[in-house]
């Protein structure tokens, strides 16, 4: 299976999510597959004939025709979508329309909101249409092994996917083997980091535990694209409000009480958010933190009274 690298996620026109998520999700190399009881057949993005080159996200050709779609939003029109896929694959894998293999397909949804938009069936005037569904948060209870545990590395990226609830402890745990693993086997592990760092912006991990996921990972903050340009607008905009609101509230526990100056701290990018709270945490006293804020927001074009 193709591994991308960080400048291949960053050009594709395809979803960041996507490349970076799917490139192990169906690996033999990961527990996944026995999770959705999916079976050992050679997986991949199948090209629709007559489709305009779209392609459904993995198709498992075994004893039946095995279609799994990933999605991290809730989207209104995917169910039709699931319709439309299926009537395509059954005309790219049946020989004159007399198909003896059955098309299975499979909606795993990935993102951390409780999805209502695409959960079967779909019902249209005498039409009832389905299709399997699973949540990813809801598969880690089934697994009969420890994921933490395991020898596959994309495994311990599951952990942090497959439950609805992760302990801090669980997600600086799987960072610390991640790290581990990319130091011994250098050649094997190019993009292991990557996937780890788009598993903490599906599940939506804010501060202080990014960063110190980040740092453990000896990742900079400011120059990761999964933070920046590989994450949908509204994860990167979830990111950046929890970032402000931490500035903000250390900064009125040490007495700033403007009320405008805290408005616009929601108005920073997220690299200057980094750079202003890394300075305010190293000030050692009240006229050193002074010195930050009014340093930083003349630089960040703010006045500061």
């Amino acid at each position: 299976m193709h591994s991308f690298t960080y400048e291949e996620i960053l050009t594709s026109k395809k979803s960041k999510y996507d490349i970076a998520i799917k490139n192990f999700m169906l690996s033999q190399d990961s527990e996944l597959r026995t999770l959705l009881d999916l079976p050992a057949g050679n997986a991949f993005a199948a090209e629709i004939a007559g489709y305009d080159g779209r392609a459904v996200d993995t198709v498992v050709d075994g004893p039946d025709v095995y279609h799994v779609e990933f999605q991290t939003k809730d989207v209104d029109e995917m169910p039709w979508r699931m319709l439309e896929y299926y009537w395509l694959l059954f005309r790219q894998f049946s020989l004159d329309f007399k198909m003896e293999r059955e098309i299975i397909q499979l909606l795993v949804y990935m993102g951390s909101d409780e999805p209502t938009k695409m959960v079967p069936p779909l019902r249209r005037d005498r039409m009832t249409f389905s299709y399997g569904w699973q949540d990813l948060r809801d598969l880690g209870d089934r697994s009969k092994v420890d994921l933490l545990r395991s020898r596959r590395p994309f495994d311990w990226i599951l952990r942090v996917l497959c439950h609805r609830v992760v302990p801090d402890t669980v997600w600086l745990k799987v960072a610390q083997k991640v790290n581990d693993f990319c130091e011994a086997e250098r050649d094997r592990s190019q993009n292991l980091k990557v996937h780890l760092l788009v598993a903490m912006a599906l599940r939506k991990l804010e501060y202080p535990l990014a960063r110190k996921m980040c740092e453990m990972l000896e990742v900079d903050m400011k120059s990761v694209p999964v933070f920046k340009d590989a994450v949908d607008d509204a994860e990167y905009k979830g990111l950046v409000k929890g970032v402000a609101r931490t500035i903000s509230t250390y900064l009125g526990k040490q007495g700033y009480k403007n009320s405008e100056l805290h408005r616009w701290l929601y108005k920073l990018p997220l690299d200057k958010l980094d750079d202003l709270m890394a300075e305010c945490l190293d000030a050692k006293t009240r006229k050193e933190l002074d010195s930050v804020l009014r340093g930083k927001f003349n630089e960040f074009g703010f006045s500061f009274r």
